[in-house]
């Protein structure tokens, strides 16, 4: 294998979000930052010992989040481990909150998934995957690199764990993006684009004179 074929860059999650990514439960992660990177990303469990409730609070939400789109059979991890390398996703995309709001073809389940995740950056993702055995080690703040000697090292253990139905993110932008520009009425042609143009002024006239 190239030293090129495993992926290096990391983000670090609290649990039990980052389980829940590499578990194929989540497909949308909020972050108070945006990014231009797309593509595989590691998902690296941070070293704060999640609470119970806080495992309760999510695991009823994407219990309810994937029997609203009509997948009510998901498994949950059975651990959520600290300090470790769980799995890697695919980044798709990031957008606004307010920009995924606003895609109304989206399945209800994903709808509700994506606002529980707040009001900034959301990371769209696919292509989940989990490892085996967590692998212990320490992470770092916002995106970081992994040494590519370990990434060739557990890259090939990796699991595919994608539960319920995959989403096309890129189809329901398009599909907002549409519908932004399109024509109102039902016929016509022209681009869908409405214009505002100024009236044009009339000339003052002045009054006839009054008839003898």
């Amino acid at each position: 294998r190239a030293s090129t074929a495993a992926p290096v860059t990391v983000l670090s999650l609290w649990q039990p979000l980052a389980s829940l990514l590499a578990h194929g439960l989540q497909r949308v992660e909020g972050r108070g930052w945006s990014t231009q990177f797309r593509g595989p990303l590691w998902i690296h469990a941070g070293s704060k010992q999640v609470e119970r409730e806080d495992i309760d609070k999510w695991e009823t939400l994407y219990r309810e989040v994937h029997a609203a789109d009509g997948h009510a059979d998901v498994q949950f991890p059975d651990r959520y481990p600290t300090s470790a390398l769980v799995g890697l996703v695919e980044v798709v995309d990031v957008v606004t909150a307010d920009e995924f709001s606003s895609w109304t073809s989206l399945p209800r389940g994903l709808r509700r998934e994506g606002r529980a995740h707040g009001s900034g950056s959301l990371f769209l993702v696919r292509s989940h995957r989990r490892l085996p055995v967590p692998l212990k080690m320490s992470g770092q703040h916002k995106l970081w690199r992994l040494e590519q000697r370990v990434a060739e090292q557990v890259f090939p253990h990796l699991i595919p764990t994608a539960q319920g139905a995959c989403c096309d993110f890129a189809h329901h932008r398009s599909l907002a993006s549409s519908a932004l520009v399109a024509p109102r009425g039902g016929g016509g042609g022209g681009d869908g684009l409405l214009l505002a143009l100024p009236l044009p002024l009339l000339p003052l006239v002045p009054p006839l004179p009054p008839v003898p």
